[in-house]
């Protein structure tokens, strides 16, 4: 794309063609030139540098090699998750889409259990309170139907609490 420069990333601005300011300091182009990237594996540093390897070399990258490459990242990991996915037979796809709807439906259970667990929790916190509250207030010497007002809890509720 750009013969004359021997870098394989080029930032450009643009710039008004009369004052030659930048107006539009949000709004950039990035270029990357796969064939002028040559580092080696073992001399990617920066983000930039593994993700112009992934582009370059993706398909020929071994298992082994891929924690050299990823580290911790996680965006990189399942872009090469994805590209593995395309050599996958018919068989391996639906068994991975099988799998994948399982473990969907599952952690949807499971979220659902825990929103009823929770719910259920705050209930029994709410009545644990209110008989704490109930008792104090009857400790203190307010009258029984003033604390059933006050609490929300019957008047026969309240006679068992003591």
């Amino acid at each position: 794309m750009f013969p004359y420069k021997s870098a394989y990333k080029s930032d450009h601005i643009i710039l008004d063609r009369k004052t030659y300011e930048n107006d539009l300091k949000d709004f950039s182009f990035t270029f990357l030139e796969l064939p002028k990237f040559k580092k080696d594996i073992n001399d990617l540093e920066t983000i930039v540098e593994k993700w112009m390897y992934f582009f370059n070399h993706a398909e020929e990258t071994s298992e082994k090699d891929l924690e050299k490459i990823i580290g911790p990242d996680e965006i990189m990991e399942r872009a090469y998750d994805e590209l593995n996915r395309f050599s996958w037979n018919e068989a391996e796809l639906l068994t991975y889409d099988q799998a994948d709807k399982y473990e969907s439906s599952y952690n949807a259970s499971m979220a659902q259990k825990y929103d009823e667990g929770l719910e259920k929790g705050e209930q029994i916190g709410l009545e644990k309170g209110k008989i704490e509250m109930a008792l104090n207030m009857l400790k203190a010497g307010l009258d029984k139907e003033i604390v059933s007002k006050i609490i929300g809890l019957s008047f026969t509720d309240i006679s068992q609490i003591l």
